[in-house]
């Protein structure tokens, strides 16, 4: 059978083998439609589980950070009653800090005045966060001494931390003097203005 156009009206006027032949003809394009529709399905099928995989993993790696930090964050003594000087403070993290330290994240979650550098709360944290001891020296002269209330020193550090998205990086660092490293970053940061 010649490539010619069939007439559908004039089919009964083909003998039996012109007939097979269009049949098989019609089948053949039929199973080539099927056979890549099929394909196509496959290849959705594919790339949705290449995706599902690479959400599931990024799930994962998510749920895993989160769980370090959790752990992290367990870590940190859990005697947080009481009001303690900003030594003991630092003292307090699972990775010791400075009072330095201690005294840049206070400025930077806003319980301390950022201009000061003395460690100084603003007045309406106090009693919240910090009290004033008043101490006497040898020659009987009185200073004042600030204590910070740890645990919501403790909560507003870490709701900070939480709300500019620098919880898994803070909780993260390895040693005590990276923890610091990350400290001065973002008290810098801070001085510059990058969280106002």
């Amino acid at each position: 059978m010649e490539n010619n156009i069939i007439n559908l009206d004039k089919l009964d006027s083909y003998d039996g083998s012109v007939l097979d032949a269009i049949s098989s003809k019609v089948l053949d394009v039929r199973i080539n439609k099927v056979e890549r529709k099929i394909e196509e399905i496959q290849n959705t099928v594919i790339k949705n589980k290449e995706a599902t995989d690479i959400d599931i993993n990024e799930a994962k790696q998510m749920a895993s950070d989160a769980m370090e930090v959790s752990k992290v964050k367990a870590k940190i003594n859990d005697d947080y009653e009481g009001y303690i000087n900003q030594r003991d403070l630092g003292d307090k993290f699972q990775l010791k800090i400075g009072s330095n330290q201690v005294g840049d994240l206070l400025r930077i979650v806003g319980i301390a005045m950022k201009s000061s550098r003395k460690t100084i709360p603003y007045d309406n944290k106090v009693p919240k966060y910090a009290k004033i001891k008043y101490l006497s020296d040898y020659y009987g002269n009185e200073h004042e001494q600030f204590l910070w209330n740890q645990s919501e020193c403790m909560i507003a550090i870490d709701d900070w931390l939480d709300n500019h998205g620098k919880t898994k990086e803070f909780y993260s660092c390895m040693s005590s003097g990276k923890l610091a490293k990350y400290i001065k970053q973002l008290y810098k940061d801070f001085q510059d203005g990058l969280f106002d």
